[in-house]
């Protein structure tokens, strides 16, 4: 995995999460970093800019994780094939099996540490 090749999109409306998330990736090596408010602005900056992988909180307004992988997997654009990372406080199986069947590429659950975000990101980019 390259790192430094890689363009990821966070979308976070907690601004201090996003910052956190974003100065961990910064530290590991990806250098090509954007941050979004919530979902709505993830879905206007992914449909302006081509992205290798969005980092999506589930829980923010306008809206939502799972609302912006559904309509990410539903476009007729090329981002419906953008790998999704959903970050969340929600650990119930149902949630996990909803945003599965969506296509989602990796799920982890707050509070998440350095390694298991670089895990995740390895998966998809071996």
């Amino acid at each position: 995995m390259n790192a430094q090749k890689i363009k990821i999109l966070i979308a976070e409306d907690d601004k201090s999460s996003r910052n956190l998330l974003a100065r961990i990736l910064y530290i590991s090596g990806f250098n090509q970093v954007e941050e979004a408010e919530n979902g709505m602005d993830a879905w206007d900056k992914l449909q302006q800019s081509p992205f290798d992988l969005l980092i999506t909180d589930w829980m923010m307004p306008e809206m939502d994780g799972y609302q912006l992988l559904s309509t990410i997997r539903k476009s007729a654009l090329e981002v419906r094939n953008i790998p999704v990372i959903i970050i969340s406080s929600l650990h119930d199986v149902e949630d996990i099996k909803k945003v599965a069947s969506l296509g989602v590429s990796g799920y982890l659950i707050k509070p998440f540490n350095t390694k298991i975000i670089l895990q995740k990101i390895s998966a998809i980019f071996p």
